[in-house]
């Protein structure tokens, strides 16, 4: 049984009302081949176990499949037929109104009203934001229908410190054009952080950095979940050692670190002679599209035994033939979402320093292995391929992390109890059970 329904007696749950909430999400959840998509797509799901739910997002056409899907959780699907882009018109008006441009693309005055009549008579008891971008629109939706109802945003990253670290990685003029856009994607989410009404952070350091920023607003902490696969007799692969990487090309920070990656790492150990036996899979891109992000070129991939396999449905395949997932995260914040993926399927994973900082769970050499220095790279990919106990014990405690860690209902959990803090009359059956518990 689910947290918040062991809390709920089962009279509580016959005779409360369910309550409303009003979900606005950056981009279509639906079909989830990302892992951003699939954060939202399994918070949606998690909430919807205990509230009625509008889910609304941009996107240029409807499709029937998703409706379909969504409904099976009784999800009312909205797409909202805008496109948020970052034309020069955007990027200026926002210059104009001291705004980041990247979350005032997502709240502009088409934005508003294409929203408010996609939505349409839909009276919500609180208002979901996914990801900061989306927060201005739900405070202008609010203010347009004059609803009180509270608003909750959900901080899968924290935005500064992505946009600032990805400038870092930059030439140094650009660093020196961006600095202005850092500074205003810092002001405007920290005055944000106080301006909303609940601030959901997924992992312990982020919390750790609203509430040290002295933001005002109720922050709270409502853990990432992840899909969970049946457990599967996990062994170590047989055949040729595969290293595997997850990228998403729409990721600058993720096609920046694959590349600092492959030049640090992979090209000056791929030839040596105790390293001939692995083979480096990356999938998200074909080989072309892996030579223009990398400006690696297919013959040099050839030779260095990287094997890009395009677009993968499903990850799952990959997974279960594979030795080692590993996480480049040199340039980001927040967590990766394939390093819980790649626990939740049963592969040993390889993160960096930014990616074991995220969560206090993740403990080096028991449930991940830390990338370190090149030297350090090649000796625990050897071990690894050498060490069957090693690589089941890796195996087995990555998959135990995330089923006490990364269970959607403790997020559901945590939002419905904040929301209980703000709101104790719309949520008095979550106020009354935060209170007693």
């Amino acid at each position: 049984m689910s947290v918040l329904a062991t809390m709920l007696t089962d009279d509580a749950q016959k005779t409360m009302s369910r309550p409303r909430l009003l979900c606005l999400a950056p981009q279509e959840p639906w079909p989830a081949t990302d892992g951003g998509k699939e954060g939202i797509h399994g918070a949606v799901q998690s909430l919807a176990v205990y509230a009625d739910v509008l889910l609304a997002c941009p996107a240029s056409t409807l499709h029937e499949e998703a409706v379909v899907h969504f409904a099976m959780s009784s999800i009312d699907y909205r797409v909202v037929c805008f496109e948020p882009v970052e034309t020069l018109r955007v990027v200026l008006s926002s210059c104009i109104r001291l705004k980041p441009f990247k979350f005032h693309k997502y709240c502009t005055s088409e934005a508003e009203h294409l929203f408010d009549a996609a939505i349409g008579p839909f009276e919500p008891d609180a208002i979901v934001c996914f990801h900061a971008h989306m927060e201005e629109l739900g405070q202008r939706l609010r203010k347009r229908r004059g609803w009180s109802a509270p608003i909750v945003v959900r901080e899968h990253n924290i935005e500064y410190e992505m946009v600032e670290s990805y400038l870092s990685s930059r030439p140094i003029l650009q660093r020196i054009v961006g600095a202005p856009i850092a500074w205003l994607t810092r002001w405007a989410e920290i005055r944000m952080w106080s301006r909303a009404d609940v601030i959901a952070f997924l992992t312990e350091r982020d919390f750790k950095v609203g509430r040290t920023s002295g933001a005002q607003g109720h922050l709270i902490l409502a853990p990432e979940g992840v899909p969970l696969p049946s457990r599967r007799r996990a062994r170590p692969p047989k055949d040729q050692p595969r290293l595997l990487i997850p990228l998403n090309r729409k990721a600058p920070q993720s096609i920046a670190s694959l590349k600092i990656f492959m030049d640090v790492y992979w090209r000056p150990s791929a030839t040596l002679t105790e390293m001939e036996s692995f083979e480096l899979v990356i999938t998200g891109a074909d080989p072309s599209q892996l030579a223009a992000v990398v400006q690696m070129t297919e013959a040099e991939q050839d030779a260095l035994r990287v094997r890009a396999t395009g677009f993968l449905p499903s990850l799952q395949p990959v997974f279960a033939s594979s030795m080692l997932l590993i996480a480049p995260t040199f340039v980001g914040s927040g967590i990766r979402k394939k390093v819980l993926e790649g626990m939740a399927n049963q592969i040993p994973v390889m993160g960096t320093e930014m990616d074991l900082r995220a969560c206090t769970y993740f403990k080096s050499g028991h449930n991940i292995l830390q990338l370190g220095l090149v030297d350090e790279f090649r000796q625990s990919v050897i071990r690894l391929r050498d060490d069957p106990t090693m690589w089941q014990a890796l195996s087995d405690n990555g998959r135990d992390t995330v089923e006490r860690n990364a269970d959607w209902d403790l997020f559901a959990n945590a939002i419905m109890q904040g929301l209980a803090v703000v709101d104790k009359k719309r949520f008095s059956a979550w106020s009354r059970n935060t209170s007693q518990s």
